[in-house]
């Protein structure tokens, strides 16, 4: 099932892409403090979210309702009156879809307040049913992925377009390990000398501080 989900993540991304106009598109983003981990998740020029969760199989469309998020948000609506907690939960996106393989669930299994895409045989995408609005939405955590993405931007890590991802940093040392070693570049011997000018930069500092605490006192 792994391929198949996989293959629907990256189907969601291209159709955020392509037919929604997102302007960035994120896949499979998982980092602190998130209510959740959509599967693929675009941002468009309009400051709206849409979020896609890939089905792979009925089971994992089943699995879908207990999220954590989503239990407590069916336990907040059914509270009675003063026994709710003062915040609801919800999840990201201003647009929420499923995609799955079509005709995989009966559209009218699937809860209203999620658009509908199906992959035909040859892979095509088709919207079954457009999502409705939410006006509610987990900005926060929304925010949240944008910062992760602009962190890993940061640390040079090279963008995946064809993956809609970041390199992880695992492989971003791989990869800056395999064009140095391709230039001739002996890499265990250079990390120990960095590590010793490192070290020695750590203790002269460390002199110098004593030094100016000595003149101080």
């Amino acid at each position: 099932m792994g391929d198949v989900h996989r293959d629907l993540v990256l189907r969601a991304c291209r159709w955020l892409e392509k037919t929604e106009r997102c302007t960035r598109v994120f896949a499979e983003v998982q980092t602190l403090n998130l209510s959740e981990f959509p599967d693929a998740i675009g941002y468009n020029s309009r400051g709206g979210t849409v979020v896609v969760e890939a089905k792979a199989s009925v089971s994992d469309f089943k699995r879908d309702a207990s999220k954590e998020w989503k239990r407590r948000a069916k336990a907040w609506e059914s509270a009675p009156p003063g026994e709710a907690s003062s915040s609801q939960p919800i999840g990201m996106g201003a647009w929420r879809y499923y995609i799955m393989p079509r005709e995989m669930v009966p559209l009218d299994a699937i809860p209203e307040d999620h658009g509908v895409l199906w992959v035909s045989d040859k892979g095509k995408v088709f919207r079954m049913r457009k999502a409705p609005h939410r006006p509610l939405r987990d900005v926060n955590s929304e925010i949240s992925i944008l910062c992760t993405m602009l962190q890993r931007y940061e640390l040079d890590l090279r963008w995946l377009p064809k993956e809609y991802r970041f390199e992880t940093e695992r492989e971003n040392k791989a990869r800056v390990t395999q064009e140095l070693t391709a230039m001739g570049v002996d890499v265990p011997a250079l990390t120990v000398r960095i590590q010793e000018r490192c070290d020695a930069a750590l203790d002269a500092v460390e002199v110098i501080g004593r030094a100016i605490g000595g003149a101080d006192a």
